[in-house]
């Protein structure tokens, strides 16, 4: 399905052919209605990821500035995988606390700084979920700041499903059973304990489309340097960069217009919603719709190799 287009974006000019696509699926609770939604990186029509996980995750953010988070879930409880990058540089304030779950991937190093990161992410009132989690004594502080812990239906048996719900009880930690394929497994799920089923038993991930929004190269560029050499951000000259780039004008406006700002009037100029949104949120826009726009469909290595000659010129 895809998402549903808004009376600012036919105000738009004409835009390219190419599409941006996420997948979403379901997260059902004990009643089979649905508590959230995973969304989920996908690089084009095919129904797999494919990619590098921090690209994957910019691009999930930035996807959520574009197609809107109240119109991706309905208002529902969006759960977003979160790289250690996109966590520790707080690239997922782009996000309303209120309508987000971060999910810390398996993959991350459990640091003092990721785990420090996590304490200031639960007091902003973002709500932290533990993917595919096998217990280890190095997870302990982060099992602590967990609202939900997710646990691969297919990866673990009965038995060490089993040790996990005795080592967490007494806690109030939500469990997720994901990857649960069949009716037989959602129903065994439910009764050794988890109150939350994600998998194919109920439908796979559903495809979503959106027409992405010209961008200007050479803007973006010059823009990057000017995110590099202003502290505060000389919001004026910005403005005037931003307007040149209808992809930026895009985002910038739809996120100071979307519920999270709960504007009384729509927000048209550019200067205005830059001043609202705050610098450390436009930057984290512009780096999250650059880096994804610069290396649309090439290697990750392509842009980093660019960003290492940069800095060396």
């Amino acid at each position: 399905m895809a998402a549903q287009v808004t009376p600012f974006e036919h105000a738009l000019p004409e835009l390219a052919d190419e599409l941006r696509y996420m997948a979403r699926q379901p997260i059902l609770d004990l009643h089979d209605r649905v508590f959230g939604y995973e969304l989920l990186f996908r690089a084009g029509p095919e129904t797999a990821f494919r990619g590098n996980g921090n690209l994957a995750t910019r691009t999930v953010l930035d996807n959520t500035v574009i197609f809107g988070l109240d119109k991706l879930t309905a208002g529902k409880p969006a759960f977003v995988n979160c790289t250690m990058e996109s966590l520790t540089e707080r690239l997922v304030d782009v996000l309303p606390p209120t309508l987000t779950v971060l999910e810390v991937l398996e993959t991350v190093e459990p640091s003092a700084k990721l785990i420090a990161t996590c304490r200031a992410l639960k007091a902003a009132g973002y709500r932290i979920a533990l993917d595919d989690f096998t217990w280890g004594p190095k997870l302990d502080p982060l099992v602590e700041l967990a609202d939900y812990i997710k646990v691969d239906f297919i990866q673990t048996d009965a038995a060490a499903r089993q040790k996990l719900f005795k080592r967490l009880s007494g806690g109030a930690t939500v469990m997720l059973a994901e990857k649960v394929e069949t009716l037989e497994e959602r129903n065994r799920a439910r009764d050794e304990g988890f109150t939350l089923f994600q998998g194919y038993y109920f439908c796979r991930p559903e495809l979503m489309k959106n027409r992405k929004v010209p961008a200007n190269r050479l803007a973006h560029l010059q823009i990057l340097k000017l995110l590099q050499q202003s502290d505060p951000l000389d919001l004026r000259q910005l403005s005037q960069l931003v307007k040149r780039d209808a992809s930026l004008t895009y985002r910038y406006l739809r996120l100071i217009n979307s519920p999270l700002y709960a504007m009384r009037q729509e927000v048209r100029s550019i200067m205005t919603a830059l001043s609202l949104i705050g610098d450390d949120t436009v930057r984290r826009i512009a780096i999250l719709a650059i880096t994804s726009e610069l290396n649309a469909k090439r290697p990750p290595e392509i842009l980093r190799m660019a960003f290492v000659r940069a800095r060396f010129c």
